[in-house]
């Protein structure tokens, strides 16, 4: 008897976590479904009111929803527009192209990046990257 209430108290015990990871799966897939539409939202009004800070948040949600090429697009529109901000875009840039398997574009863009940032706050891992992407050439 004993048994049986321990197997029967397991058993529930795993429909629960079942049920909990169920749950978390689909607010997941439902925030990951908002964040599209949101960011790209986001993304225009930091264009439209010259907020750089915006453009940056929205390009962010896209890279980490794996949406590489609108994230870069969004980060060659920031160097465009937002010169002055330009140091994490072109990091990220370079990033985004390593992503989506242009690594000649990447090592390009992480070559750029490290000229004009010698000791930028991205400097350390782009050479890093750097050195990855040459060795795979």
């Amino acid at each position: 008897m004993y048994e049986f209430q321990e197997k029967v108290k397991q058993s529930k015990q795993q429909v629960s976590s079942t049920k909990g990871f169920l749950i978390a799966l689909i607010l997941f897939v439902i925030l990951a479904a908002s964040a599209n539409p949101l960011s790209s939202w986001l993304a225009e009004s930091g264009f439209n009111e010259q907020k750089a800070d915006r453009v940056y948040l929205a390009a962010a949600i896209k890279r980490n929803l794996l949406s590489y090429e609108v994230a870069e697009d969004l980060y060659a529109r920031i160097i465009e527009a937002f010169p002055q901000e330009k140091e994490a875009a072109l990091y990220y840039l370079a990033f985004c192209l390593e992503r989506k398997g242009e690594k000649q574009n990447a090592i390009k863009a992480y070559s750029d990046y490290l000229n004009l940032f010698p000791s930028g706050e991205f400097s350390h891992k782009a050479q890093v990257k750097l050195k990855d992407l040459i060795k795979l050439k």
